[in-house]
């Protein structure tokens, strides 16, 4: 009798351990990025870049730059007066890199889509395109 209870505890311990384990199947979706850390911008970090823009008349700064596997995730802050009219190439497009808008004081219009009056592209040197954005057309609307 011993033996069959050290038999039936054995067999129920496997069987708790093997359903425990999750088996990984190589087809079920997979992390892009292992481990990747999660990134928080402090409000007082992004009121210092607001106070910089104003101070120093900047449209666009870099505030990260982050990894996350087979993507890139850029974060930026844009500070804009408010404007009578738009800049003849206020119209931005960006060849590798997608954005996010969160208007965080006023109000702002976006416009969305693919055509793009007068597009341009931006010269290579050009600040914007190396520091920030990448290469990319700007446009007039």
């Amino acid at each position: 009798m011993k033996t069959f209870l050290l038999v039936f505890a054995a067999a129920a311990v496997s069987s708790c351990a093997l359903t425990a384990q999750e088996k990984i199947n190589p087809t079920d979706p997979q992390p892009t990025c292992a481990m990747c850390p999660g990134t928080l911008v402090p409000l007082a970090e992004l009121e210092a870049y607001t106070k910089k823009a104003i101070a120093e008349k900047l449209v666009d700064q870099q505030v990260r730059d982050i990894d996350a596997g087979k993507a890139r995730i850029g974060i930026g802050m844009v500070y804009r007066g408010k404007l009578d009219k738009p800049a003849p190439d206020s119209v931005a497009e960006h060849d590798q890199v997608s954005e996010v808008y969160h208007v965080i004081s006023g109000s702002a219009t976006l416009v969305l889509g693919p055509d793009i009056v007068n597009r341009q592209r931006r010269p290579a040197t050009l600040r914007t395109v190396v520091e920030f954005n990448g290469p990319g057309n700007n446009g007039s609307d």
